[in-house]
């Protein structure tokens, strides 16, 4: 049973809150659709259910070093709205040294091996994608960081299971979100869901963002441009932190052409 639910949230991302709880005097995460912490009972649609269970089902089937476990379901007690009830949760282990790219940010661990966690996050990747699993929204901001410094890919709100198609999730609702590492046929429409291959782009994004400690195409402020960037075929500069063997990689993940990468 989940005890000592926090007042207020601790994080949120593009859709869900994060509180923290207890269960079994361990300290644990409790992930809701935001659309749940404000709506009433009776306004609540199938389709957020629907979106709750298919996360479950993805998340519950995955057992890999580098994804973070998934603990339990569970419905939580909610007041919003001059209205209570109960809504679904999704409950996994507390990682207290928040995303990757706050670890990195706050310095909690002097000269991280940067290469290591990627190494691992590509684990990651590969482990779901041979899974017939495409995570749909690789970056920073979606991998956790344990206390002993173990990156753990989070956030499957997003994925699907590939079809004989090999197309995934229509992308549309997540493109203000996480444009900067989305892979130009996305935002062409000449691929309307993601794929393994848009997966592999996102991964080069994030090799970027955690070696250079900044977003893709930092030096852009207005998402707008960057769109117009990405649409160009336009990549982002090398920074300097960057060697010529990491950045290889780097364009081996954004060629423009997805069967080649």
């Amino acid at each position: 049973k989940i005890t000592d639910v926090s007042k207020n949230l601790v994080a949120g991302g593009g859709f869900s809150d994060i509180w923290l709880g207890k269960l079994d005097g361990e300290s644990v995460a409790i992930k809701r659709l935001r659309s749940f912490s404000v709506a009433a009972k009776s306004k609540i649609k199938p389709k957020l259910f629907q979106r709750v269970w298919r996360e479950y089902m993805i998340w519950s089937s995955l057992s890999h070093p580098n994804i973070l476990p998934f603990l339990g379901y569970s419905n939580i007690f909610s007041e919003s709205q001059n209205a209570s009830c109960e809504v679904p949760a999704l409950i996994s282990p507390w990682m207290s040294n928040g995303t990757l790219l706050q670890y990195l940010e706050e310095n909690l661990k002097p000269n991280p091996d940067k290469l290591l966690m990627l190494v691992e996050i590509a684990n990651g990747i590969k482990y779901l994608h041979s899974n017939n699993i495409v995570h749909g929204d690789i970056r920073a901001g979606n991998i956790l960081v344990s206390e002993d410094g173990t990156p753990y890919i989070t956030d499957f709100g997003l994925s699907r299971l590939l079809k004989e198609s090999g197309l995934g999730l229509t992308t549309s609702s997540n493109a203000a979100g996480s444009l900067r590492w989305m892979a130009p046929e996305l935002l062409r429409g000449s691929l309307t869901k993601v794929n393994k291959e848009s997966d592999v782009w996102a991964f080069g994004m994030t090799i970027l963002e955690v070696i250079s400690g900044e977003h893709p195409f930092s030096e852009i402020k207005i998402d707008a441009a960057v769109f117009g960037q990405l649409i160009n075929g336009t990549l982002p500069r090398k920074p300097s932190e960057l060697t010529e063997p990491v950045w290889k990689i780097c364009h081996d993940c954004w060629m423009l052409d997805p069967a080649c990468r």
